[in-house]
């Protein structure tokens, strides 16, 4: 119950925060001079949820974290928010002609 309580105060206080009165203004005299195809009123939500996800994936990520720390029985992988650098180009062609040829022998 306890970390149902945490999640739910927490996820409460990023909508409160993201739909301030305060934020939408500032949202609002940031896009009002912008000549866009989208209206502003448009932009100011997607604005508003695109930081409601930022700030919704950190705080998972805070939390997983969190209770990792917590429970004795789990432990993170050696390379969990380690950057790892590898040649995606020559994976994805890999994968690919491997999708294309499992397409093409379907019935």
């Amino acid at each position: 119950m306890m970390i149902e309580k945490i999640i739910t105060d927490a996820i409460t206080s990023l909508v409160n925060e993201a739909s301030s009165q305060s934020n939408i203004l500032k949202q609002h005299n940031k896009h009002i001079d912008k000549i866009h195809f989208i209206p502003v009123q448009y932009r100011i939500i997607g604005g508003i949820l695109q930081s409601l996800n930022i700030r919704f994936g950190n705080f998972l990520q805070f939390l997983l974290t969190s209770i990792i720390n917590i429970e004795q029985n789990l432990k993170m992988h050696e390379l969990s928010g380690k950057r790892i650098s590898a040649n995606l180009s020559a994976e994805a062609s890999l994968l690919a002609s491997w999708g294309a040829k499992e397409l093409l022998c379907k019935d």
